[in-house]
Formats: structure tokens, C-alpha cells, sequence
């Protein structure tokens, strides 16, 4: 993959303004060879090769207005990417030359367009001489997408589009460092992209078959969170709710009258009907004095789909309760310079609360996610704010751990050196 951008900074005095723009272009290429072998497991009996080239003009466009003595900042701006995808698909058997084939993981010659524009007020519209303060924030964003794709092996062209409109609002309130709260709603857009609605192919888990008819996922979510400070206590605390419609999910299907292919599931994309999404988070940290201090943090989150049929099922890849407690030691080790150590456990509890997806998930052993617990150190320095160097190891009892849904239930002790710097 290739990157290449700019960042264009200006100001206009006149006006007020401050602008932004960022212009960028992008290279992406992927080969993924899928092999056949006999039942022996060692006679190869021929090779799928599947590549795909994707090139990404973006333009992003940012300004920031101040208004009513800089009491409040107007910021808006736009977006603008367009993707063009070549793929091929070639093919050949032992001892014999590339051949290309008619069908593609992606139709070359696809295109897939995704723009928008957003206007935003955010300022302090009241605040007293005693340190008490009011902040507000409001805005719209526009969202909109198109693609197109020619047909290919039997398939027929398709052509979609999607434009949504969200807006949101919070209000935060502060009094000086030591305690806030905000209330926020916000709402989501999310178009189907190319993958999910013209892909053709092995997709890891699945043969997935294209469906352009796809609408767009939407979300409203409200969130409430608090911070406050008590002598040498801090806690935090937020607590959201999300109601999802026309979730994007998976569904069997077949392909050219087959329900498997090389062994993996024939599924495509649909709308289901609507979802529900709870979640909580708390923290809780204390000064001990003499440079020692305690923290321990805790996340939980529930979900729920309703699909088409009337029927319910847990939403998929939600994560189990986990939470992380630590002890840590700094003092100035040196002028200008300070150090610290600190030792944690890091946690997650039984995640056996899972939907038909995940149960043929391979990456999820049958009967849910075991619970698991590891126990880590670092220490490192930190100077004036702009060096800052941490050596960390991670799971020290060599445990046996994986997080829900993702990679290899393993032990595995982990060391990393990091260095950052500001300037």
C-alpha cells in the first residue's frame, strides 16, 4: 500500500477563519492465492489466484469560523473519495501457465464514491467568575455514496446509491477541574460498501455472493457520562444506548445452486430489521501519596437483533465484561525528567452469550470464550513532555488467553520497547 498526501494550513483575518485542506492519493494492492489439494493433503491439485488494485483520490476540506468574541466556533467543511478497482482472477493447474478467468472478486472497472459535508457550533455560551461552565454542541452532517460496477460471469450490472442525513447535540456541564457531566444524542449513517455489495468470492469465513440491493445502516444513540474528583478519589462513569436499524448481516444463500464452495458456507449481505446496543463503562483511580497511586477500569456491553422473521438473537462479536487494574510508582528520577513502574492485570470474563454467527465462528471455541486473566509490567521515563521511552512486558505467567473473536487461544509472553517525541 501507498500513501501520498498534503496539508494545506491558512488563515483569513478578515473573515475570522481558519481553513484546512488535505489532498491525498492512495495505492492499494492485494493477492490472495487459494490452493486445492487432494484428501492426502499433499498432492496440490491447482491454484485460484485472486488480484485486486485499488486507486483513491480523497479531498478533505475543514474551516473553523470564530463568532461572539471566541465565544463560539462555526466549524464546517466537506469530503470527497473516489475508488477505482481493477481485479482479475487467474487460475492454473500443476505444471501449466496463468490462465485468466471470466469472473472477479471485484468487477474491474468498479467504481465506488463517497462523499459529504457537515456544519457544526461548539463554544462556552455561559461561564462564572467561580469556575462553573456551561459547553454546547450541535451540528449536521450530510453522507452519501455511489457505486457501480459492470456484470461479470453471469452477473448483471448494478449501479446503487445512498445519501443520509444525521445531526446531533450535547451539552457538558464543568466546574473547574474537578467534576463534569454531559448529556449527548448523536446519530449514525453507514452506506454498504463495494465489498459487501458486489464482492464475488472467498471472503475468509464464507463464499460471499454479491446483492446490490442493500440499504444503508442507521443508529441513534444516546450517552451519559460523569467525572469527578474528591480529595484523592477520581471516578468516571458512562452509561450509552443504541437503537440500530436495517443492520447489515449475513445470511445462507446459494451460488450457482450450490450452498457450499470448497468447503465454506455460500452467504450474502442483508438488511435485517432493527438491533439494540447497551453498554456502561467505570473507572476508579486513587492517590495513594509518595508517587504510588491505584486505578482499576470496567466495561460491559449487551446486544440484540430482531430479524426479519420476528425472532431475536444476541448481535454478534459483542464482548465479554473485561477491565484492567493496575499499581503504579513515579517520581523525578532526574531534573526535567520522571520515571514510573507499574504493574497490571488485565482481565476478561466468559463470553458464552453468542449468536448463530458466532457459533460457527472457528475463531470461537464451541461454547463461548473461556475467561482469562494476565499479569504485566512497565516502566519507563518521560521528559518535559516530549521524550518519552516505556519498556513493557506482557503476561508474565505465560497464561493461555485470546480475545472474543479473534486470533489463537495461546500463552505467549510479549516484550516491547517504544519511544515517542513530540516537537
Amino acid at each position: 500500500m501507498h500513501l501520498a498526501y498534503d496539508r494545506w494550513q491558512f488563515e483569513v483575518d478578515s473573515l475570522r477563519t481558519a481553513v484546512e485542506l488535505t489532498p491525498s492519493f492512495q495505492h492499494f494492492f492485494e493477492r490472495k492465492d487459494s490452493v486445492s489439494v487432494d484428501s492426502d493433503l499433499r498432492t496440490r491439485r491447482g491454484t485460484v489466484r485472486d488480484e485486486v488494485r485499488v486507486n483513491t483520490f480523497g479531498l478533505d476540506a475543514a474551516l473553523e469560523t470564530s463568532l461572539v468574541d471566541d465565544r463560539l466556533a462555526l466549524r464546517y467543511g466537506g469530503l470527497f473519495y473516489r475508488d477505482w478497482v481493477d481485479a482479475q482472477r487467474l487460475e492454473r493447474d500443476p505444471g501449466t501457465q496463468w490462465l485468466q478467468r471470466p469472473d472477479q472478486s471485484y468487477p474491474s472497472g468498479s467504481t465506488y464514491n463517497h462523499f459529504g459535508g457537515f456544519l457544526m457550533l461548539d463554544g462556552v455560551p455561559w461561564a462564572s467568575r467561580r469556575g462553573h461552565r456551561v459547553q454546547v454542541r450541535a451540528g449536521y452532517r450530510l453522507h452519501g455514496m455511489a457505486g457501480d460496477a459492470p456484470g461479470q460471469a453471469g452477473l448483471p450490472a448494478s449501479e446503487f446509491s445512498h445519501v443520509g442525513h444525521v445531526v446531533m447535540a450535547a451539552a457538558q456541564y464543568l466546574y473547574r477541574d474537578e467534576a463534569t457531566v454531559a448529556l449527548s444524542f448523536e446519530q449514525g449513517f453507514r452506506a454498504p460498501n463495494l465489498q459487501e455489495a458486489v464482492m464475488l468470492g472467498d471472503a475468509g469465513q464464507f463464499f460471499h455472493v454479491p446483492n446490490d440491493d442493500l440499504g444503508p445502516e442507521r443508529s441513534d444513540t444516546v450517552e451519559l457520562l460523569g467525572r469527578a474528583k474528591l480529595w484523592r478519589l477520581t471516578w468516571s462513569w458512562a452509561g450509552y444506548a443504541s437503537l440500530l436499524e436495517d443492520l447489515l448481516t449475513r445470511e445462507p444463500t446459494t451460488y450457482e445452486g450450490q450452498t457450499e464452495i470448497a468447503g465454506a458456507e455460500v452467504a450474502r449481505h442483508v438488511n435485517a430489521q432493527r438491533g439494540m446496543l447497551l453498554g456502561m463503562e467505570a473507572g476508579l483511580g486513587v492517590d495513594l501519596g509518595r508517587g504510588l497511586s491505584m486505578h482499576g477500569h470496567v466495561a460491559y456491553a449487551w446486544g440484540q437483533e430482531e430479524l426479519p422473521d420476528g425472532t431475536s438473537q444476541p448481535l454478534s462479536r459483542i464482548p465479554p465484561p473485561f477491565g484492567l487494574t493496575s499499581i503504579r510508582y513515579e517520581t523525578e528520577i532526574v531534573r526535567r525528567w520522571r520515571g514510573f513502574i507499574e504493574t497490571y492485570a488485565r482481565w476478561a470474563l466468559r463470553q458464552d452469550r453468542l449468536s448463530p454467527r458466532d457459533e460457527r465462528d472457528e475463531r470461537i471455541p464451541e461454547g463461548g470464550t473461556p475467561g482469562w486473566w494476565t499479569w504485566n509490567v512497565r516502566t519507563g521515563l518521560a521528559g518535559e513532555g516530549r521524550h518519552r521511552f516505556v519498556f513493557a512486558v506482557e503476561n508474565l505467567l505465560n497464561a493461555e488467553y485470546r480475545f472474543h473473536g479473534s486470533g489463537l487461544y495461546a500463552p505467549g509472553t510479549n516484550a516491547t520497547v517504544s519511544y515517542e517525541a513530540s516537537f
